[in-house]
């Protein structure tokens, strides 16, 4: 039974995870902070009804989506923001957020080429105008014949509450004759938010 007074660590004692005092990359810290993605508020975003840049980008179920729209041929489009240093944390308190979903309301994606390509997309996290040095993850995703689709899980590292968030994307096989806007992209996306 040398082993009792672990066990009761671990089963018996109540922690705080990410509530101050919990100890960052402990045990109680990383099963609070998988509970909490699991178990969580998540709030949904929209483009910011009254725009201020690098300030106000999204906004907490703002109905306006928004739009982000490919490079010429198979090129990147620009980094468009989607979060501002105003806009996260969401509910008071809380000081850091992870993205979770994200939602493709349509894409125009007709004229010279009809058909739905994979439209691969990159979400950066950084201070920068979208250009160098961002933190970001990729999915890749083939739209549904409306151009709609389920929400997509999106993988992702915490950051602290005020941090910008910008999204890119490029469509492939698309014909490069045919107008950049008609592989226009528009979304919404929902994220977690947490205490520590």
């Amino acid at each position: 039974m040398g082993y009792q007074p672990d066990i009761d660590k671990i089963d018996r004692e109540a922690v705080d995870g990410l509530v101050a005092p919990g100890v960052r990359n402990s045990l109680a810290y990383r099963v609070h902070e998988l509970e909490k993605h699991v178990h969580n508020n998540e709030r949904w975003f929209g483009l910011h009804t009254s725009i201020s840049a690098g300030v106000n980008e999204g906004e907490n179920m703002s109905v306006l989506p928004f739009v982000s729209t490919i490079g010429n041929g198979e090129t990147w489009g620009d980094w468009i923001p989607l979060l501002g240093s105003g806009d996260t944390p969401v509910v008071g308190g809380m000081v850091a957020f992870d993205l979770h979903r994200i939602a493709i309301s349509d894409v125009v994606n007709a004229g010279s080429d009809p058909n739905k390509h994979p439209h691969f997309v990159q979400i950066g996290m950084g201070a920068t105008t979208g250009a160098i040095g961002l933190n970001y993850t990729e999915f890749w995703n083939i739209p549904e014949k409306d151009g709609k689709s389920a929400p997509i899980d999106i993988l992702m590292p915490r950051h602290t509450a005020g941090d910008l968030m910008w999204l890119r994307h490029k469509v492939v096989n698309r014909d490069s004759q045919a107008p950049i806007d008609e592989c226009a992209m528009e979304f919404y996306f929902g994220l977690h938010e947490y205490q520590g």
